[in-house]
């Protein structure tokens, strides 16, 4: 030893070598059994040694006898002695882990017998939940479940219960848990309707208690609950259930859904009337929105124009006075709203086209506008939109924009003009602006361009570009 460690260089020992001096002196100067079973666990998984097999099963006893049964198993493991890696655990009363090492070994009969021992032994023991995870392995869930409620863990014991099949025991015990929602759910499963009732009543589950009672053909009642509870929809919707059509009308209109009231008739008339009703209601409340709405489907389309425009709704106020042919009015509501998209096919669909055209410029979609035109065959405006939009893009020095709108309106002297103005300036980046190709530059800083008979200079003056084009 070297200062209390121990140093160990052995040759290889063989199982035909069982008396090898060197080992069994170091053995010897151990001061202990564990020590020497520590030492053979130590030359067995650790190093190249192999060590007769008497020793090792010497050292298993010797870690057995001093509680330590993971080095015992860790043993008789690597020498792939099975069946005493599992006689060890089970002595150690840890069937978890001899189930284990049996399954892996595909020993599965074995591994059945001994999760029937660990569940009697853990059962008498007092170990309840480690019993009961053996009998659920063991599909035996009535008794898993018993065991469960023992200990009062009465959601596993109704997860258990449900498994075995005992629907009336699960309940009773999601009671218990404080599950009283799976409780209902099992109880209307096994069709025991004023059980579940009674328990949704007691937790309060008004929704659910007036489905039950809806189930039980108990209209009235069920009807009674939910205007109790303010969910005069779910009243309405049970009414309709129970072929109640007048008291469904009613509690649609109490709610508000004078729509859904208006679906369970069939008389266009008495539809109308009922819109009208919501109509008058929701102005009788200022809820100018909905008795636009209900004025709309009624069929006054200018009142409900001018009620959409008092809630500021000014699109569907526009689509209301296009309904009535008034399109000045839907110009005008169109200033307000500014939605072109709405707008401009309102006024196409009217044959307004030059209209629709100035609607799109005024938000500056030029090509919309022109295009618009062009299909209508003017082409003499849609060139005049052409050269504001051309304007517009050049002014504003987005020269790509200003060449596609002169491509588009086929206005061949701006396009030319966009053309020789590239090859002068260089490719245009990603604003559109341009940045000057200087290999066309003379010492003064005048940058010129010749092709035929037109020539292009670019003059610099104080950072001030000037663009000259001669014929």
């Amino acid at each position: 030893e070297d200062g209390g460690r121990m140093k160990l260089r052995l040759p290889f020992f063989g199982k035909k070598e069982p008396d090898n001096p060197k080992l069994e002196d170091v053995l010897a100067n151990c001061a202990s059994d564990l020590g020497r079973a520590k030492v053979i666990k130590k030359l067995l998984l650790e190093t190249d040694s192999s060590i007769p097999q008497q020793l090792v099963l010497r050292a298993v006893k010797i870690f057995e006898k001093a509680d330590d049964y993971t080095s015992a198993t860790r043993l008789t493991s690597e020498l792939g002695m099975v069946d005493e890696t599992i006689e060890i655990y089970v002595r150690n009363k840890n069937y978890f882990r001899a189930v284990e090492v049996a399954e892996r070994n595909y020993l599965t009969e074995l591994a059945q017998n001994l999760r029937e021992e660990g569940l009697d032994y853990n059962e008498k023991k007092g170990n309840f939940l480690v019993a009961a995870m053996f009998a659920s392995k063991l599909e035996l869930y009535d008794r898993a479940s018993g065991l469960c409620e023992q200990v009062e863990e009465f959601e596993s014991a109704a997860k258990y219960a449900e498994k075995a099949g005992q629907k009336e025991r699960a309940a009773r015990m999601y009671q218990l848990a404080g599950s009283p929602d799976k409780a209902i759910r099992i109880l209307e499963d096994m069709g025991d309707l004023e059980e579940a009732l009674d328990i949704c009543l007691e937790i309060n589950n008004i929704a659910k208690a007036a489905s039950i009672l809806d189930d039980l053909e108990r209209f009235e009642e069920a009807i009674e609950l939910q205007v109790n509870a303010g969910n005069l929809f779910g009243a309405a919707l049970i009414a309709e259930h129970a072929f109640l059509t007048e008291r469904a009308i009613d509690l649609h209109k109490q709610d508000g859904g004078y729509y859904c009231a208006s679906e369970l008739v069939e008389d266009p008339l008495q539809k109308r009337v009922i819109f009208l009703e919501g109509m008058n209601r929701f102005f009788n409340e200022d809820n100018l929105a909905d008795a636009a709405k209900y004025a709309s489907l009624a069929g006054l389309k200018v009142q409900a124009s001018e009620l959409y425009e008092q809630a500021k709704d000014y699109v569907s106020a526009a689509q209301c006075a296009n309904a009535t042919g008034d399109l000045e009015r839907v110009m005008e509501l169109h200033k307000k709203h500014r939605q072109v998209s709405l707008t401009a096919p309102i006024l196409l669909e009217a044959g307004l086209v030059e209209e629709a055209s100035q609607v799109y410029a005024e938000r500056k979609f030029y090509r919309e506008a022109i295009n618009v035109l062009t299909k209508a065959g003017l082409k003499d405006k849609a060139e005049e939109v052409a050269f504001r939009a051309f304007e517009y893009h050049e002014g504003n020095e987005n020269y790509k924009s200003a060449y596609e709108i002169a491509e588009l309106a086929g206005l061949s002297e701006q396009a030319e003009h966009y053309v020789l103005l590239e090859k002068l300036l260089g490719d245009s980046n990603s604003n559109g602006t341009f940045e000057l190709d200087t290999t066309t530059s003379d010492t003064n800083g005048l940058a010129l361009y010749d092709e035929g008979d037109a020539k292009l200079s670019l003059t610099y003056d104080q950072g001030t570009l000037e663009l000259i084009e001669e014929k």
